[in-house]
């Protein structure tokens, strides 16, 4: 948590100094899948409101997830997450080291989770990433320390189409984790864009899930 307000005030001094974006939206999802796991019940429709803020080189990123149908597996489990980093850029690649924070409503173990994470991407064809974060959760559903992101993304005619590869140490040594791949439209329309997407989640334990969902965002 002293991280997280450390960045914040270094946000807020680059907010003033800085001309600032804001960004506002919303996802409706078929379910909630994070790195391979299924949050609550299958086929439970969640709501994902998000807000960010970006400024010298700074961001900020808000996101809230509720279920709005009842699930069996869990009674309780909203969550809200919080991202803050720092962001880098040349000619070659952009680097970024970050802190991100859940915060979780269940009491299934600690009720905050904290992960410090750091990326590079690179301005070529497929535009791919990397982001290594070491996880610093108790929670018994997150059994590695460190997790590792291998992805990309294009666009195919009118189709952005972005895929990834995580690895971690759940095993005790890095291995395969989970795999997802993701297709999505945008749409323009006068005050604020639509982006029905669907993804495809592959987990390390042979699950496979289909996330339909639809974004809204301004």
């Amino acid at each position: 948590m002293r991280k997280l307000l450390v960045l914040f005030s270094l946000l807020a001094f680059a907010s003033a100094t800085h001309a600032a974006e804001y960004h506002l939206g919303a996802d409706v999802l078929s379910g909630h899948v994070f790195r391979g796991q299924e949050i609550g019940s299958a086929g439970t429709i969640g709501v994902q409101p998000h807000v960010g803020l970006v400024s010298g080189g700074f961001s900020v990123g808000v996101r809230a997830h509720g279920f709005i149908q009842d699930r069996d597996s869990l009674d309780v489990f909203d969550q809200a997450s919080v991202t803050v980093a720092h962001a880098f850029s040349t000619d070659q690649a952009m680097f970024s080291v970050g802190v991100h924070q859940d915060f979780y409503a269940d009491d299934n173990g600690e009720d905050t989770a904290t992960e410090v994470f750091s990326s590079l991407r690179f301005p070529a064809p497929l535009s791919p990433k990397i982001t290594v974060g070491y996880n610093f959760s108790n929670r018994p559903a997150w059994d590695y320390d460190w997790y590792i992101s291998l992805s990309g993304s294009t666009r195919i005619r009118c189709i952005d189409v972005s895929a990834s590869v995580g690895l971690s140490d759940a095993d005790g040594s890095l291995d395969f984790h989970d795999a997802n791949i993701t297709a999505s439209q945008k749409i323009d329309l006068p005050h604020f864009s639509l982006s029905p997407h669907v993804r495809l989640a592959y987990s390390g334990r042979d699950a496979y899930y289909w996330i339909f969902g639809l974004s809204v965002s301004r």
